[in-house]
C-alpha cells in the first residue's frame, strides 16, 4: 500500500539577545536562528517533531518564524526593529546551482502579519503563546501559494550516475538594529526519500 503524504512545518526561532556567529565578516553581524521540523500531519494537537531525513516526494511542509526572545520574560514586550522580507535559497548539493524541490515554483516570499501562537518546538507548555509569523511562499504573479508540495527532482546529465533526493536551504532573515543589518541564517540539508516516508533516507528504492 502507497504511504501517505505527511504535512511538516519548519519553525524558525529568532532570539534577538542572541550572540553573533564568530568569525565573519566584520561589516556584517551574522546570528543564528533555532530551528526545528514538525510533523502536523495529524494536526496541531498531535505535532511531534521530525528530522530532516523524513521528507518525501509528495510530502507538504510551511515555515513559520517564531519569537523565543523573551521565553524567560514572558511580561517583557519586545520591540521590533525593522524585519526585512526572507531569502530562501535553494540549491542543488551536486552542482550548487539553484533548484526547485517543489512542484509550484516560488519566485519570492513575505511575513504574515503578526500573529501568536503556541509552538510544539519551543512551548513545553501548549498554554503558552509566542510572537509568530507565517513565511508567505509567492509566485511569479505574487499570488501567495496555498500548498508547497514536494516534487521529484529532475535529473542533469552530470546526476544520471549519481541522482540526488536533496537540496541545500538557506533562509536568511534581515533586521535593522542599531546602526547594523543583522542577519539570521538557518541552513540545513533537506533529504527527500524516492520512496516517500517509508523509504531510506537518500533516496534509496525498496528491493
Amino acid at each position: 500500500m502507497q504511504p501517505r503524504n505527511k504535512s511538516f512545518r519548519v519553525e524558525l526561532g529568532i532570539n534577538l539577545h542572541a550572540a553573533p556567529v564568530p568569525q565573519t565578516n566584520p561589516n556584517m553581524r551574522i546570528f543564528p536562528l533555532q530551528n526545528a521540523l514538525i510533523d502536523v500531519t495529524d494536526g496541531e494537537d498531535r505535532a511531534k517533531p521530525a528530522w530532516y531525513a523524513h521528507l518525501g516526494i509528495g510530502d507538504t511542509i510551511s515555515f513559520r518564524l517564531v519569537d523565543i526572545t523573551n521565553m524567560r520574560v514572558p511580561e517583557h514586550e519586545t520591540t521590533y526593529p525593522d524585519l526585512a522580507v526572507a531569502e530562501f535559497y535553494f540549491n542543488n548539493p551536486i552542482t550548487g546551482r539553484p533548484a526547485n524541490p517543489f512542484i509550484k515554483r516560488v519566485v519570492d516570499w513575505r511575513f504574515s502579519e503578526r500573529l501568536t501562537c503556541t509552538s510544539p518546538a519551543y512551548c513545553l507548555d501548549k498554554s503558552v503563546v509566542l510572537p509568530t509569523w507565517d513565511l508567505i511562499p509567492l509566485d511569479a504573479a505574487g499570488e501567495p501559494i496555498e500548498t508547497l508540495r514536494f516534487a521529484d527532482f529532475e535529473k542533469t546529465e552530470v546526476e544520471q550516475a549519481h541522482p540526488f533526493r536533496a537540496f541545500e536551504l538557506t533562509v536568511a532573515l534581515k533586521m535593522a538594529s542599531g546602526g547594523w543589518i543583522n542577519h539570521y541564517v538557518f541552513d540545513p540539508e533537506m533529504i527527500v526519500s524516492e520512496t516517500d516516508n517509508e523509504g531510506p533516507p537518500g533516496g534509496g528504492k525498496k528491493q
